[in-house]
C-alpha cells in the first residue's frame, strides 16, 4: 500500500511539472483541444490555474479555445488565487 501512495504522490506532482517552455500536460491537452486528455488530467489532480512562460493557465487557454464543457470542471479543481477588488 506504501508503495501505491509514492507512486500516486509522485505522479501527482509530475502533472505540476511545466516542459522548459512552461506548458504543463494539462496546458497541452487543452491546446489541442483533446478534451478527455484533459478531464482525465483534472481528475489525476492537475491544476488549471498553473501558468505558462507567458501567464496563462490552462483554464485561459480553455476560454479562448471556446472548450466551455471543461470550463466547469477547470473551476471546479483550480487552487485560485483570487485578489480583492479595486473597485
Amino acid at each position: 500500500m506504501n508503495e501505491y501512495i509514492s507512486i500516486h504522490t509522485l505522479l501527482r506532482c509530475s502533472l505540476q511539472v511545466p516542459s522548459s517552455s512552461g506548458y504543463t500536460a494539462l496546458h497541452l491537452s487543452v491546446a489541442g483541444k483533446d478534451t478527455k486528455l484533459a478531464r482525465l488530467l483534472l481528475a489525476a489532480g492537475a491544476d488549471p490555474a498553473l501558468t505558462d512562460g507567458r501567464g496563462a493557465s490552462a483554464l485561459h487557454t480553455a476560454l479562448s479555445r471556446g472548450l466551455e464543457p471543461l470550463i466547469g470542471p477547470m473551476l471546479s479543481s483550480a487552487k485560485l488565487k483570487v485578489s480583492p477588488s479595486r473597485c
